[in-house]
């Protein structure tokens, strides 16, 4: 586990909203690299391994930061996963991460190799275990300017069998009890300004964004070669439903803003069939919010 603050932090510790934390990143360049199979590597600006840790007030800087995982062994599942805050989050007891800013004045890169297993890039979580109990984001928002920021999650090449899996908040989500307060789900403010209203909009980012996931190698039912990519999840379920009263009104990006959100399996891409009777049907997809909603979930 590699961390900027902490490689693992555990249940009970995290960040007072009192505390206004700041980790600056800038120009920082992580290269955290392995040859063995079977072997993880979570990383995050926070920690790399989080169980039921809890943020109420931090700011990363993340101008012209580098961070690469990758593990190139020939055999052997391995798991890679890597954000902004987590790499790996377990949720044990209910949790809740509130007020994240993500700045940059530069993009930043986050980049996963694996040639063989799984691997997950996400904008604050790459891969986050919801099955025992809640996990919470509140108020969250990026606005990293200037040159774009790329989050890829690859396969290494040809002879590679993995999974790549990207998203806005976290790649993949594991159960269903990822949830989000009304300060991540109603982006829609009414101000009143000399007894006139003011519509304006929390744009959830701000900046140049790209959420990729990519397959170079090859393709077997549902073991390998899946490729998902989502505004906010790759793969997985997050709740930011509304009511019938007020409905969510979540605003992704501003009119100026990029933001986007692709899957692909590369020309180097071999195998899988032709999927007439719908079973890989979920092998290649991207969303604006979701990549693949879990059936699970």
């Amino acid at each position: 586990y590699a961390g900027g603050i902490a490689g693992e932090v555990t249940s009970g510790t995290g960040f007072e909203s009192v505390g206004n934390v700041v980790y600056d990143g800038t120009g920082s360049s992580w290269l955290i690299k392995s040859e063995a199979a079977g072997r993880n590597i979570f990383a995050g600006y926070v920690a790399g391994m989080a169980t039921s840790a809890y943020i109420e007030d931090f700011t990363v800087n993340v101008t012209n930061s580098v961070m690469d995982l990758m593990n190139s062994a020939s055999s052997g599942d391995s798991q890679l996963a890597c954000g902004n805050l987590f790499g790996y989050y377990s949720a044990s007891s209910a949790s809740l991460i509130n007020d994240v800013n993500i700045i940059g004045s530069n993009g930043q890169i986050l980049r996963t190799v694996c040639n063989f297993g799984d691997t997950f890039v996400g904008g604050l979580i790459g891969y986050a275990d919801t099955s025992s109990a809640s996990l919470t984001i509140g108020k969250t928002n990026f606005k990293v300017l200037g040159t774009k920021s790329t989050y890829l999650a690859s396969t290494e090449g040809a002879s590679s069998q993995a999974n790549a899996y990207s998203g806005g908040i976290c790649a993949y989500v594991k159960g269903s009890n990822l949830k989000t307060t009304n300060d991540f789900k109603f982006r829609k403010l009414s101000i009143l300004i000399d007894d006139t209203s003011i519509v304006k909009f929390d744009y959830l980012f701000e900046g140049k964004y790209e959420f990729k996931s990519l397959n170079n190698g090859k393709v077997s039912g549902s073991s390998h070669g899946k490729v998902m990519s989502g505004g906010l999840i790759g793969y997985g379920y997050i709740d930011i439903c509304g009511t019938s009263e007020k409905p969510t009104d979540l605003v992704l990006a501003s009119p100026t803003s990029e933001l986007l959100i692709e899957a692909t399996q590369s020309a180097s891409t071999s195998g899988g069939t032709d999927d007439t009777d719908n079973t890989n049907k979920d092998r290649t997809v991207a969303g604006s919010i979701y990549g693949d909603y879990s059936s699970n979930n």
